[in-house]
């Protein structure tokens, strides 16, 4: 691409899409221009879409699960990052300043003072760093990680949802081999965490959605996977519990809002189980936590905020090698015109809702003439 100018899909407010044209930037011997050749659309871009995330400022470029192609690259990155024009990478959402002590700590995701691909306003500097764009400047802080090349672009944008399972479960968890493991929640998290998990040894995955998940239930169960029926107050929690032979070892919750899966999670896991806690409430408080169970069983809860980048290399791997039931990690794809259709069938307006979605932002609509 040599276009002086490209498109970009900008979320002007709550539910507000709209297209502009934004010129090239020019890049520096430290930053990679990047042709944007697929972004996954996950829930985290609907609830900024729905106007869920008191934090943001609008105007901005939403979409983090960016796969590029370089097109242009200083010579710097080229020499640091070992990458030439054609390379396709997948880059990590954090941009860190590098400097806190977070960053200084290895923990760059927990960065406060950086910027974020797909989270940063138009007016703090975010104006080339959206995925929803033809075009995505890499700056020299920012961390990129080459793309296998037996593996395809749409299939790369499900890097996030896996690499944070991996890292969840081994890093923050430690999961042994043989261990038991329930999934709360049957989104796109739900399904790269299941998957991460029997990656990593697990010797029974559950997977819990809500009635009129079953869809997303049955693409549990064709990647490997058990799973079961939220049923309210009803006898499921006992079904779990059966099944795992007392409880499970780790619980993960995905599920946003709901803070009931919290309780749920505490009251699935075996004594001494661990609960990783993965799922945002967007300010919602907990009432109701069982903490004598926590206390007297032993239980740990552990926050986790993205993953460690020794995940990212190994999710894209275990993508490239592809697996049975791997199929499902699909879904509509459609060009960047499309961004407010692809958000409006996530949140279920045109039907049952895609576990994923992908914006190509190079294709263009097709329109059909008599």
């Amino acid at each position: 691409m040599t276009a002086a100018n490209y498109r970009v899909a900008v979320f002007d407010g709550p539910g507000e899409v709209v297209m502009r044209t934004l010129r090239r930037p020019d890049i520096n011997e430290d930053e990679v221009l990047l042709e944007t050749t697929a972004c996954g659309v996950c829930g985290s871009d609907l609830a900024l879409f729905a106007g869920e995330k008191r934090t943001a400022v609008f105007p901005l470029v939403a979409g983090h699960e960016i796969v590029g192609r370089v097109i242009e690259i200083g010579e710097a990155a080229a020499i640091r990052r070992g990458l030439t024009v054609g390379d396709r990478v997948v880059l990590e959402e954090s941009i860190p300043c590098g400097t806190c002590a977070s960053c200084q700590d290895g923990r760059h995701r927990l960065c406060g003072n950086g910027r974020r691909f797909g989270g940063t306003a138009l007016s703090q500097g975010g104006a080339h760093l959206g995925g929803y764009a033809e075009l995505v400047l890499v700056p020299s802080r920012a961390m990129t990680h080459q793309v296998p090349a037996t593996l395809g672009d749409d299939r790369a944008t499900w890097f996030i949802p896996l690499s944070n399972g991996l890292s969840w479960l081994r890093s923050r968890a430690a999961i042994r081999p043989g261990e038991r493991v329930v999934v709360m929640g049957p989104g796109q998290h739900g399904l790269g965490t299941a998957l991460a998990a029997m990656e990593l040894g697990a010797g029974q995955v559950i997977v819990c959605g809500l009635p009129g998940d079953e869809g997303r239930l049955e693409l549990a169960e064709r990647l490997g996977a058990q799973s079961v029926v939220i049923d309210g107050e009803g006898p499921w929690r006992d079904g779990v519990l059966q099944m795992t032979d007392g409880g499970a070892d780790i619980v993960v919750d995905v599920t946003p809002r709901s803070t009931r899966a919290v309780r749920d999670a505490v009251a699935l896991a075996a004594e001494g189980g661990r609960v990783v806690l993965a799922g945002v409430k967007r300010g919602r408080r907990a009432d109701g936590l069982d903490i004598d169970a926590i206390v007297f069983g032993e239980r740990s809860l552990l926050g986790v905020n993205a993953r460690e980048s020794w995940a990212v290399p190994a999710a894209l791997q275990v993508l490239a090698r592809g697996g049975p039931g791997h199929e499902v990690l699909s879904g509509p794809v459609l060009p960047l015109e499309d961004l407010q259709t692809a958000l409006e069938s996530l949140a279920g307006e045109h039907g049952p809702p895609p576990v994923h979605a992908v914006i190509r932002p190079g294709d263009r609509r097709r329109t059909v003439t008599g």
